[in-house]
């Protein structure tokens, strides 16, 4: 790429960006609650892996750009960090971003989607899902009538 393509660039990129007393809010386009900027190659790339590459050069292979913040939207080099899919899970819980437990919407689900309600005697707890007793009989049941 020519120089003035990357000078007009950065030009763009940081007239996107409000530099804030902590957080470098990205103000442009925006997709998943990701800040979004095509670059002079042509790739649509995330806000944050932009500015962590600015500031820190190439991302390694299979390595992702996390947030230490839990901002999507910030762009600031110091709050950006490599990572892997276990950091991203890890700091999602600890952003209340991934939520689990008792609190995950799943949960808060009364009845199966046949209808059966979710009690302690037709609830089934398998791997840390739960199922619905009522319909995994009737399909033991008509699983073994197919199978004989």
């Amino acid at each position: 790429m020519r120089k003035r393509q990357w000078d007009t660039f950065w030009l763009r990129f940081w007239e996107r960006t409000n530099r804030g007393p902590d957080c470098w809010l990205w103000t442009g386009l925006k997709a998943n609650g990701y800040g979004q900027m095509r670059t002079p190659e042509g790739k649509q790339e995330g806000a944050h892996r932009i500015a962590y590459r600015w500031a820190n050069g190439d991302i390694p292979n299979g390595k992702m750009v996390l947030h230490r913040c839990g901002v999507k939207l910030c762009v600031k080099p110091e709050h950006l960090y490599i990572g892997g899919a276990k950091d991203n899970a890890r700091d999602a819980r600890r952003h209340g971003v991934l939520v689990t437990g008792k609190d995950h919407w799943q949960r808060q689900k009364t009845h199966c989607p046949q209808g059966h309600e979710y009690t302690d005697g037709n609830t089934h707890w398998y791997r840390g899902s739960r199922y619905c007793r009522a319909c995994h009989k009737a399909y033991s049941l008509n699983y073994s009538r197919r199978n004989r």
